[in-house]
């Protein structure tokens, strides 16, 4: 034996702890948290929800999905902080644009501008809420409300100032949030640079709110416009082709809805019958699948649309069509809100 000792190592090794890895500074872990929060941003905005998870998270930000388990407990969680989030910066916006404008209409700019700013990372659009568990929903829903009220009252007192045109408020907020919205959404949907289309686009909605909401000294006509009236209705209710072409109809609105509230992979035929109290044979004698029933949803849009366009046409403007695109902009939001059409995002 060339040498003895009476150590017992197994109990030296039941002793021995194993060493974990020490927990980030708070700096370091904000400023981690912070990047996985815009990555997430980026991708539910470019794939959806149902299309992400922290492994893309991860892979994006090229550390291993075990590092992002320390902050976010599950894909769900991450959802929520990436949409609590996104309505804390636009709560922040507003309030430095209520701080920094003069009338209603400055205060609308300065927080379009700010919302709009091209060099700040993506934001998530707040277009899947219904993924969200009911209490995490609840919270998301009061702050975006809260929001919506906070620029309801910026274009209500460009109203009384005289600095912005008289328009239904509560339609006029959506839409410039609708607008805000889209900015994040359209390079990835355009397949352009993201750099500059949304460069180009902040650049005009700026112009388009300046020269729309902001117009006072322009007599625009009044542009209203029923959404009942792009319903298609039969001359003959009793003529079987003409109740088909109404029910299939009903079904692309149900599912419009759906597609806009969820997102496309969010929603499955047998939640658009159950919206409607029908039953699944029902809905497949019109669609085969989902996919048949996404393209037909993409055609009823541009139905109406076109038929929008067309109506627009026989308005008398007095100055240019440019004067009357933020009231055009704000009108067919309501035919998005009535599931009329799919947001294409």
């Amino acid at each position: 034996m060339l040498f003895s000792c009476n150590v017992d190592f197994y109990k030296v090794a039941k002793t021995v702890r194993p060493v974990r890895p020490t927990a980030p500074t708070p700096a370091k872990r904000s400023s981690k948290r912070e990047r996985a929060l815009d990555h997430a941003a980026q991708l539910f905005n470019e794939r959806g929800i149902a299309a992400t998870n922290i492994a893309d998270v991860a892979a994006a930000m090229d550390v291993t999905r075990a590092a992002l388990y320390y902050y976010f407990d599950e894909r769900d969680d991450l959802v929520f902080q990436t949409y609590e989030r996104a309505c804390e910066i636009a709560a922040a916006d507003l309030e430095a644009a209520d701080e920094n404008g003069a009338d209603g209409l400055t205060k609308t700019l300065a927080f379009a501008r700010r919302a709009l700013n091209p060099e700040r990372p993506a934001i998530a659009v707040l277009s899947e809420i219904e993924y969200l568990k009911p209490a995490q929903r609840q919270i998301i829903a009061r702050a975006a409300t809260r929001n919506v009220r906070a620029l309801k009252k910026f274009i209500e007192r460009g109203i009384d100032d005289g600095s912005i045109r008289h328009c239904e408020v509560e339609t006029a907020a959506q839409t410039l949030i609708g607008l805000v919205s889209w900015v994040q959404l359209s390079p990835s949907w355009l397949d352009a640079d993201e750099g500059e289309e949304r460069t180009r686009d902040a650049k005009y909605v700026l112009r388009l709110l300046r020269r729309g909401a902001g117009a006072a000294h322009v007599q625009v006509p009044a542009i209203a416009l029923e959404v009942d009236s792009l319903r298609s209705r039969p001359e003959n209710p009793f003529d079987r082709d003409a109740a088909a072409a109404m029910k299939t109809e009903t079904l692309l609105a149900t599912a419009s809805r759906l597609f806009n509230r969820r997102g496309i992979d969010g929603v499955s035929l047998d939640d658009v019958t159950a919206e409607l109290g029908a039953t699944k044979g029902a809905l497949y004698h019109y669609f085969d699948d989902l996919g048949r029933a996404i393209v037909d949803c993409t055609g009823l849009q541009a139905t109406h649309l076109n038929s929008y366009r067309w109506r627009m046409r026989h308005l008398e403007v007095i100055d240019s069509v440019k004067s009357c695109v933020f009231g055009v902009a704000v009108e067919l939001s309501l035919v998005a809100w009535n599931g009329l059409c799919i947001v294409l995002i």
